[in-house]
């Protein structure tokens, strides 16, 4: 069989894999001479240079990312990302269509195509991980709202609230979770076990990108004499698109900041179930637990799903005690049409039995069937 690990490497040295095209000082060529797979000790410098091709780098600022590097979390990642690539047909006009929904303005090719999307989300999907790993005392807070605010708004200096966030048209952005639900969550987390590093993670991504929209706003009009009513008044748009640098800034963009952030704050919220539920209840989470919540679909929020499904059948991060290139050796995922198949070697050594076992259990809170046959499974895609 074509191994992933074949198939990835190909990938590499494909520039149809990446959003930037070399038409801008080959930024394109250089994420292609990274090589992240074939070189795996370079899969921090892919997401860091791939932030810098779109000059977002400064959303990346924290000094923590060796933890995440020691952790194996950067290249668990960029794997994720080439899977997303490789899921081209199944997912891209999904995603088109959600942002229909939501009236988030994607008519410009160039501004909204699959791979930005993906890579926004996938490669900082795992970013607050790190506030997860540092000692922790948990304390109780007054009340949710409190707790949301203290220990995420003013802890991590957070500006602009993806929760309270309107797309250019005036309306409210619609979250996939009510946002109650979301701090109610937080509180939760925080109060029980660690701070959620999702719901940590999309709101600090939305607001990073919102400020380093402002910071490129302000440096271009130094030399302009248009005014930037939208961060001086509600939702009066003199001047939405601006080129700065040979790249193209657009108001709108902030609305398909704010659906990628919220696919990553719910992609870490979990349904209650068995010993779980009557703090769930406690916390007011009654809609979170398993008999009342709402699966996820490729219908009702496929960025969300994808998200879901990528990370959870990417081998690198279950298999983290084997080495990398030997693992996508060893393993084969081939996706068409609503079906994903993944089949291990039958000269693997890992135990891939447990893996199919953690896959199975993505039935639980995502529309999917799946099918387990000796060194295969298969994934079927439902449409509800």
């Amino acid at each position: 069989m074509d191994f992933l690990y074949k198939k990835i490497c190909e990938l590499e040295n494909n520039g149809n894999s990446f959003y930037y095209k070399n038409d801008n000082n080959d930024l394109n060529c250089r994420l292609m001479d990274i090589k992240p797979i074939s070189n795996p000790n370079k899969a921090w410098n892919f997401i860091k240079e791939y932030f810098r091709a779109g000059a977002k780098e400064e959303v990346l600022i924290d000094d923590n990312i060796k933890k995440l590097k020691r952790r194996g979390k950067n290249l668990h990642t960029v794997v994720m990302y080439f899977l997303g690539i490789l899921s081209r047909n199944l997912f891209e006009e999904k995603i088109k269509e959600k942002l229909d929904d939501l009236l988030i303005e994607h008519s410009f090719e160039y501004s909204y195509r699959y791979e930005y999307t993906w890579f926004l989300t996938c490669l900082f999907h795992d970013y607050a991980w790190i506030y997860e790993l540092d000692n922790y005392k948990a304390t109780e807070c007054s009340d949710f709202n409190s707790c949301f605010e203290e220990n995420l708004l003013n802890q991590f200096e957070v500006n602009y609230n993806v929760l309270n966030h309107e797309i250019k048209e005036g309306s409210d952005f619609i979250n996939h979770y009510d946002p109650e639900i979301i701090k109610r969550y937080f509180q939760y987390r925080y109060e029980n076990n660690k701070p959620d590093h999702g719901i940590i993670g999309g709101m600090l991504l939305f607001d990073r990108l919102k400020k380093n929209y402002k910071e490129k706003w302000n440096e271009y009009k130094k030399g302009n004499k248009e005014e930037n009513n939208y961060f001086n008044s509600n939702y009066t748009y003199d001047y939405d698109c601006f080129e700065l640098k040979g790249k193209t800034w657009r108001r709108d963009h902030l609305d398909h900041y704010a659906y990628i952030s919220d696919c990553i704050i719910s992609h870490n919220i979990w349904f209650g179930k068995g010993k779980y539920i009557p703090k769930y209840k406690n916390y007011g989470l009654e809609e979170l637990i398993e008999s009342n919540a709402e699966k996820v679909s490729i219908n009702n929020n496929p960025l969300l799903f994808m998200l879901g499904v990528i990370d959870t059948i990417e081998p690198v991060k279950f298999f983290n005690n084997f080495n990398p290139k030997y693992v996508l050796k060893n393993i084969d995922i081939d996706i068409e049409d609503k079906l994903i198949k993944i089949k291990v070697s039958n000269s693997a050594i890992f135990n891939y039995l447990e893996w199919f076992k953690k896959i199975k259990s993505m039935e639980e809170w995502l529309e999917v069937y799946i099918k387990i046959s000796r060194e295969e499974l298969k994934i079927k895609v439902k449409e509800n």
